[in-house]
């Protein structure tokens, strides 16, 4: 198994579920982890216990709502002030409100990805990345960002006619 020992992770919705999962395998790889979680605190510390019980890192564990900017901010101050930096992030929290697809909402179908997805902080990270050192930080990725240079084209690629 690939070693990820000393290395800071944040998994958003990590206390069930596939959350869980990733939090698991990182601990096995030795990697240190913040589970995040929204509302279930008693969940979240038998978690924590259990991350505990693979490796004796100092695993913690925040409540936030992530859709709200407030909470999420808090998350990444809390993150910097305990670690110093992050080295990994991974989007998982999601929301699914539908039982049934006969009572699909679909407005509650367009909010679902923005509380998976808006989780960044809106003020710069603590420290510079560990990626290329550069003042912006990049707390979701371990390798640096792509040249400008490397411009992606503006139009898709367009496929040949398919002969019949």
């Amino acid at each position: 198994m690939l070693s990820l020992a000393g290395l800071h992770v944040l998994v958003t919705g990590g206390s069930r579920g596939i959350g869980a999962v990733v939090c698991r395998r990182f601990a096995a790889a030795g990697a240190v982890v913040l589970v995040h979680y929204r509302d279930r605190h008693d969940v979240a510390e038998s978690f924590l216990n259990e991350l505990r019980a693979v490796n004796d890192a100092s695993h913690l564990r925040f409540a936030a709502d992530l859709a709200d900017p407030t909470q999420v901010d808090a998350m990444f101050e809390h993150v910097a002030r305990e670690w110093g930096r992050l080295d990994c992030l991974v989007n998982n929290a999601g929301v699914w409100e539908a039982d049934e697809l006969s009572r699909f909402d679909v407005d509650v179908y367009r909010r679902t990805p923005w509380t998976s997805t808006s989780s960044a902080p809106s003020s710069p990270s603590p420290a510079p990345c560990r990626c290329c050192a550069c003042p912006k930080g990049h707390p979701s990725s371990t390798s640096p960002p792509p040249p400008a240079s490397a411009a992606r084209p503006t139009t898709a690629p367009t496929r040949p006619p398919r002969a019949h």
